[in-house]
C-alpha cells in the first residue's frame, strides 16, 4: 500500500529573504516594543521627576486681604501678604538625596528589564533555530524510512520477501510522518513564543540568520561572578536601596526641627 503523501514544509527556507531576522535586530525590536521595558523606563522618569521635585524651596505666598469691607459704609481693612517658609536643618538636602537613590535604584530595574528582554529573545531565537533543524532531521527521517518501505515492497513483489514483512516498516514510516508533523508544530510554537517577546503577536514566520552550530562563548566562572558581583542590577538596586534609608533616617531625625515662617 502506498504511504500518504508528505505534508508540505512548513518551515521558511533559508534564502528566501533579502534580509534576513538576525539576534541583534530582533533584540533591538524587543527593546522598542516590550511594555516591560517602557514600564521600567516610566518608573525612571517618574523618581527624577519627584527627586527634582524634593530639592525644591517651598512656594512663596503673596495676595491680597481684606476684613469688614464696606461696613458703615468705610474701606474695611485692606491690606497685602507675603510669606516664605524657610526650610531648617538641610531637610531639602536629605529629601533630595534619598530620591536620587530612588532614581538610581530605578534605572537599576530599567537596566534589569531590558537585560530579561534580551535575554529572553535570544533563548526563542535559539529555539527557533533548534525547532527548524528538528524539521530538517524528521524529514529526512521520514524520506529514508519511506525508501526502506518502498525497497521491501519490491522485494515482495518480486517473491524475494514474505508479505507481512513490509507491515512493520510501514508502520515506522508513518511513525515518522507524524515526526514531522509534530517537528513542524513545535516550529510554529517556538515562533509564536518569539513574536510574543517582541509584542508582535501577528508576526509570521520568516527566515532567521544564524545556526544553532555556532560556538557558545567561552565565559569562565571567576569571570561571570566578577562581573555579576560589580554589575548586577539587582545588587546595585538593593545597594541604592539600602542608601535611600539611610538618607531617609537622617531625614526624619531632623523633621523635628520647626522650619522658620
Amino acid at each position: 500500500e502506498i504511504l500518504p503523501a508528505l505534508p508540505e514544509d512548513r518551515v521558511v527556507p533559508k534564502g528566501s529573504s533579502d534580509q534576513p531576522w538576525n539576534l541583534a535586530g530582533l533584540q533591538q525590536t524587543a527593546y522598542q516594543n516590550s511594555p516591560v521595558i517602557q514600564a521600567a523606563w516610566a518608573e525612571v522618569v517618574t523618581a527624577q521627576g519627584v527627586a527634582q521635585q524634593a530639592g525644591l524651596y517651598p512656594n512663596p505666598e503673596f495676595g491680597y486681604q481684606g476684613d469688614t469691607l464696606n461696613t458703615g459704609n468705610t474701606a474695611g481693612y485692606n491690606g497685602v501678604f507675603f510669606s516664605q517658609e524657610i526650610v531648617t536643618a538641610g531637610k531639602l538636602n536629605l529629601a533630595q538625596q534619598t530620591a536620587l537613590m530612588k532614581v538610581r535604584a530605578a534605572e537599576a530595574n530599567y537596566r534589569r528589564a531590558r537585560f530579561q528582554v534580551a535575554s529572553d529573545v535570544r533563548a526563542n531565537y535559539f529555539a527557533v533555530l533548534i525547532a527548524q533543524e528538528r524539521v530538517t532531521l524528521a524529514r529526512a527521517m521520514s524520506r529514508l524510512s519511506e525508501e526502506v518501505y518502498d525497497a521491501q515492497i519490491e522485494l515482495v513483489t518480486g517473491g524475494e520477501s514474505a508479505p507481512y514483512e513490509p507491515l512493520q516498516l510501514r508502520v515506522l514510516a508513518l511513525q515518522a510522518r507524524n515526526d514531522v508533523v509534530k517537528a513542524e508544530n513545535a516550529y510554529e510554537a517556538s515562533w509564536r513564543k518569539l513574536a510574543a517577546v517582541l509584542n508582535l503577536p501577528g508576526l509570521m514566520p520568516a527566515e532567521l540568520d544564524g545556526s544553532v552550530e555556532a560556538p557558545p562563548p567561552q565565559i569562565t566562572y571567576d569571570a561571570a561572578r566578577s562581573a555579576m558581583l560589580s554589575r548586577n542590577s539587582d545588587l546595585v538596586a538593593a545597594a541604592a536601596e539600602i542608601s535611600a534609608a539611610v538618607c531617609n533616617r537622617e531625614l526624619q531625625n531632623v523633621i523635628p526641627i520647626p522650619n522658620i515662617n
